[in-house]
């Protein structure tokens, strides 16, 4: 099964290596293994921004909440 992962994810491994082929396939398994970083870091931003996003909604919420039960709880 990792062979399987291995070959999605660098296509170019099986292919015949020859002298002329050798830095494409270096140069397509080095495309391949950014393409890999770059998904992984903007899955990670992405879920980082998601949870800033989330604790500073419920911060907003949570602060309106206080700020109402001021203002309803002053006298007069």
């Amino acid at each position: 099964m990792s062979m399987l992962v291995r070959t999605k994810t660098f296509p170019c491994v099986n292919e015949p290596l020859n002298s002329r082929s050798f830095i494409s396939k270096i140069w397509c398994i080095m495309r391949s293994f950014i393409s890999e970083i770059w998904c992984t870091v903007r899955s990670f931003i992405s879920e980082f921004w998601c949870t800033v996003r989330s604790f500073i909604s419920e911060f907003i919420e949570t602060s309106l909440a206080g700020i109402s039960q001021v203002f309803h709880a002053s006298p007069g």
